[in-house]
């Protein structure tokens, strides 16, 4: 996904460009590990609620606590990630139309 190189097939004139500035890819890199993070302990914890059989009610809160907990540490990250979209060096090529894998991914994580 990101820090490839796209490379030309000819042996004449072998042609590298990284797709993201080299001191923005960790921190790229470091926000989506640290958003699919909150995703799997939200998928985990909310697993091990739904088969919990204690009373409905304190299972109803928990998963609204636990629903809760998981929109805002989102909201922060995906906050974070447009930030760092803004920093990016536009493309020559029609940079108002251009659509960033970093920010398509903000947006998917964003719409879950």
């Amino acid at each position: 996904m990101f820090g490839f190189s796209v490379f030309h097939p000819s042996r004449e004139c072998p042609v590298a460009r990284s797709v993201y500035p080299n001191d923005l890819l960790p921190e790229a890199q470091d926000l989506l590990s640290a958003l699919a993070d909150v995703e799997h302990r939200y998928e985990t914890a909310h697993q091990f609620m739904e088969q919990w059989s204690g009373p409905a009610d304190v299972k109803q809160s928990c998963l609204d606590t636990l629903s809760e907990a998981r929109k805002r540490e989102r909201g922060l990250l995906v906050r974070q990630l447009a930030e760092l979209e803004q920093r990016l060096i536009p493309l020559p090529e029609k940079p108002s139309s251009r659509r960033s894998a970093l920010g398509e991914a903000a947006f998917a994580f964003a719409s879950l």
